[in-house]
């Protein structure tokens, strides 16, 4: 494990990196910490609300309209998610009514009551707000509000990507080495997936390609998306009891059977392994598709939560939002929610010791079963799906990305997440990419060398039936 982070460290390390390419990536790295901050207290909204108010109200602000409106529109913007509205042009545009096109370097109405808020700001918490509980601050240099509690016994801030917006649950004492590690492949995935959109968008030039379907319908303003990663725990408590968890099991956190054939020690581990209060670790190939989508979102200005699928709940998908599954169900139990809507799909098969990918109804030329040869990283052919598909009864998708091992999920990930070769791909099975998309679901096959996915290819594509919701 130790030498695949070395490996992905390296494919980023090297090459010719350019200065500006290095200043981006602290730019996306500073946003990405602010949104963590503001998420985190999204729920306090109604209370930063009501704090907001009196700061509007307050002597510091009367003075100036202009401040009130820029303080209560990124406010406001940012505990909505709207995180892409907040950018010095759309300022101009909304609060100040400048045309679309006017020169930002020209006309700097934005930064300058920009610096006139900090200073309200400032003002306001040494005299009327000194006893607030909580406080907001405009760092410098950014247009994203801070919100943080102002008594001594608040926690400490959090690291940049913060493993409670990873949807990881908080560690005791105990586990800090457990959390440094995990911090680590963190940042080693982070480099990864940013350092990759950078190489993406370096090849492509300044503008990146036209957004298409499936993403037009994922990404729409308004409408919430999040990524539910593997829960790599499940799958490994899975393998050591030589059983598989049902998603009704998973759901209700029926983890552990109740077999007493278990010695002590056994049952002790898989308790651990299954247990509520576990904390969930992340694959860092798993973090390198979150980021890898995520740096797609931010590029066409859409924001995503990426959460764990152990913290997720049945009552979580009765929601209209987009959701993106990462992984099987061995790893993922959720992807289990939408087979009946999908014809290909992996299932655990004891003939063959482990997950095989089924095809509910095969076309000319196609297989009922596709059995995976590269098992446990090693060297051979291994099967992926990408698959959208709508949210039952209610206004919203889904996009599975699963594989039979974790390369897969990889290849499936980079398919969708490369804009050209997605678009010629649907215009080869006549589906238009500019225009809404039908459900859809592509099998793709791949080799792997050593556990690295070596190439891949779409063998398959169904339409699944009329079209998407929204998009």
């Amino acid at each position: 494990m130790r030498q695949r982070y070395e490996r992905l460290l390296t494919r980023v390390t090297q090459g010719d990196w350019a200065y500006h390419s290095l200043c981006d990536m602290s730019a996306k790295v500073e946003h990405e910490a602010a949104v963590a901050k503001i998420v985190q207290f999204s729920g306090n909204a109604e209370a930063v609300g009501r704090h907001l108010a009196r700061i509007l109200e307050s002597q510091s602000f009367k003075g100036s309209r202009r401040s009130q409106e820029f303080l209560r529109y990124v406010v406001e913007k940012s505990l909505c998610g709207d995180f892409h509205e907040i950018k010095e042009r759309i300022l101009g545009v909304e609060i100040f009514g400048r045309p679309v096109n006017y020169d930002t370097s020209a006309d700097a109405i934005v930064r300058v009551t920009a610096n006139d808020v900090r200073k309200r700001l400032l003002r306001y918490y040494e005299s009327e707000g000194a006893n607030s509980d909580i406080r907001i601050d405009l760092p410098a240099g950014s247009y994203l509000p801070e919100f943080r509690q102002a008594s001594a016994e608040s926690p400490a801030p959090p690291p940049p990507l913060s493993t409670e917006d990873l949807g990881i649950a908080p560690e005791a004492d105990s586990d800090r080495k457990a959390r440094t590690r995990l911090v680590l492949y963190v940042a080693a995935a982070l480099l990864v997936g940013v350092g990759a959109g950078l190489a993406l968008a370096r090849k492509g030039g300044a503008h990146p390609p036209k957004l298409v379907a499936p993403w037009t319908a994922i990404f729409q303003t308004g409408v919430p998306a999040q990524i539910v990663y593997c829960d790599t725990s499940i799958e490994m408590l899975q393998e050591y009891l030589h059983t598989n968890v049902s998603l009704s099991d998973y759901a209700n956190r029926r983890l552990v059977p109740e077999s007493s054939t278990l010695s002590p020690d056994a049952r002790r581990a898989a308790g651990l392994l299954g247990g509520a209060d576990f904390t969930v670790t992340t694959a860092p190939v798993d973090l390198t598709n979150s980021l890898r989508i995520s740096h797609l979102a931010w590029t066409y200005s859409h924001y995503l939560r990426v959460r764990s699928a152990r913290e997720l709940h049945f009552r979580d998908f009765k929601t209209d939002g987009n959701f993106i599954l990462l992984g099987s169900p061995r790893s993922n139990p959720w992807t289990a929610l939408f087979r009946d809507q999908l014809d290909f799909y992996f299932a655990a098969d004891a003939a063959h010791h482990g997950e095989v990918c089924f095809n509910r109804h095969p076309r000319p030329g196609e297989l009922p079963v596709y059995v995976p040869t590269a098992v446990g990283g090693a060297t051979g052919e291994a099967f992926a799906i990408a698959a959208f598909i709508g949210n039952p009864d209610q206004n919203g998708n889904v996009l599975i990305l699963a594989g039979s091992n974790a390369e897969g999920t990889e290849a499936a990930t980079k398919f969708v997440t490369d804009l050209p070769l997605l678009a010629k791909t649907l215009r080869k099975y006549r589906i238009d990419p500019a225009r809404p998309a039908p459900h859809f679901e592509a099998l793709l096959r791949l080799t792997t060398m050593a556990g690295t996915p070596n190439r891949f290819e779409v063998i398959a594509l169904h339409v699944l039936d009329g079209g998407a919701n929204g998009g």
